[in-house]
């Protein structure tokens, strides 16, 4: 039951952030933002199967993390890192 109020939380802080999202893409990225950080390498690609059964047709964006990588960057600069 845990795991499932987490998804369902994880939806909810989804919809309030991306609210143009179809809702079945906002459940299949609910999904993995809490399941995939607990996997294995080799469980990734068996839970992807389970996904695309579970939402056939759905294809996620590809995240922009420029401003992320950029401000890394930034910092390593300034810390000679």
């Amino acid at each position: 039951m845990r795991a499932l109020k987490a998804i369902l939380t994880a939806c909810g802080n989804l919809r309030r952030k991306l609210e143009d999202w179809e809702e079945d893409k906002l459940g299949l990225r609910a999904l993995n933002d809490v399941n995939k950080p607990k996997f294995t390498q080799n469980d990734v690609d068996l839970y992807a199967g389970i996904t695309a059964d579970l939402f056939p047709n759905v294809v996620l964006p590809v995240p922009d993390y420029s401003t992320l990588t950029n401000a890394m960057l930034e910092q390593c600069a300034l810390t000679n890192l």
